[in-house]
């Protein structure tokens, strides 16, 4: 189910173009190397002990990504919504003296028509004239999706992004940034999910 998944993406590899690359946190990440080496596809799966209605919820809670998503994500300004689709300003902190990264992305919610129960929030760069702008390093090409599989009670999370960092950093740089990302994307649905358990 999650292989004929992955082919919904309309500018990611097949699925065969991704190869198995590392387990991290109980993550599952596969990598997709690409004519530009330093931007290749990054997939992530893992099966989260929440409904796939919860870790949606989570996910589309525009005005919280900030916080949801921190420390990596340090800004998330939502600069228009609606039921199904938001565009926000990021902001991702970089340590001195690089310089921070910005994107303006636009992300949009939709239920697959198989009858599967499958939710998809995908995402592409989305940058308009009079849209706020970091000082810094505008990243242009920002694409992605992340594939809610429900499994029961259960939630199988599949998060393929395009591993463009606004710069090389060499590779061991490159590959250390990579790694991490999907680990501390499930790592932030998490723990907002537990956040949310315990409000009164």
């Amino acid at each position: 189910m999650i292989a004929a998944l992955v082919l919904l993406l309309s500018a990611a590899p097949s699925d065969d173009a991704f190869k198995p690359w590392v387990e991290k946190d109980g993550a599952s990440i596969s990598i997709a190397r690409t004519e530009r080496k330093e931007a290749p596809w990054i997939r992530g799966t893992k099966t989260l002990d929440a409904r796939c209605e919860e870790v949606a919820a989570v996910l589309t809670d525009w005005s919280a990504y900030a916080k949801t998503f921190a420390p990596v994500v340090k800004k998330a300004e939502v600069l228009e919504s609606g039921e199904r689709h938001a565009r926000l300003h990021l902001v991702w902190p970089y340590p001195w003296p690089l310089r921070s990264r910005d994107a303006v992305v636009r992300y949009e919610v939709s239920e697959e028509g198989d009858g599967s129960g499958v939710t998809a929030i995908r995402w592409r760069a989305d940058a308009r004239e009079g849209d706020p702008k970091r000082a810094g390093v505008r990243i242009e090409t920002v694409e992605g999706s992340t594939m809610l599989v429900p499994e029961g009670e259960r939630c199988t999370v599949v998060y393929t992004y395009l591993g463009d960092l606004g710069g090389d950093f060499g590779k061991s740089g490159n590959e250390k940034a990579w790694k991490g990302q999907a680990p501390h994307y499930f790592e932030s649905i998490e723990k907002a999910l537990l956040a949310r358990t315990k409000r009164p």
